[in-house]
């Protein structure tokens, strides 16, 4: 049996109120957090809230732009088999684009763990691929 693959959408943009920086670092701690509790009920997830790691490794003068890193998380979200949406997302233009793309490709859209288990343990979800 394979593991179920979980898309973790949430909000990454500052709202533009408090301290941008700390705003930013409490929603990747949101996305991770939810990353590890989805590893602990046996589920693979991907957290699009890490992929500032990828700026990490960047040499001189190379450089990575939003729409490369958005292409990259939209492509592991359609391989994903189903999503769970954070508390904090906005309604963003990011975010209608994979609501729709999701709505699109038919991937079940989760607003708890809780729910996504239950789903997965009854068989409502399964592999996609």
């Amino acid at each position: 049996m394979r593991i179920l693959r979980i898309y973790v959408a949430g909000a990454m943009t500052p709202t533009g109120k408090g301290n941008h920086a700390i705003e930013y670092l409490e929603n990747v701690r949101l996305g991770v957090k939810a990353s590890i509790r989805l590893i602990h009920w046996g589920f693979a997830p991907y957290c699009p809230m890490i992929d500032f790691q990828f700026f990490l490794g960047l040499g001189e003068g190379e450089q990575i732009s939003a729409k490369m890193i958005y292409a990259t998380s939209v492509a592991h979200m359609l391989g994903c088999d189903a999503i769970l949406r954070l508390p904090n997302i906005r309604n963003s233009a990011g975010w209608r684009v994979e609501r729709g793309l999701a709505n699109h490709e038919k991937i079940p859209i989760f607003t708890t763990i809780e729910a996504l288990r239950a789903a997965r343990d009854s068989g409502e979800i399964k592999c996609r691929k």
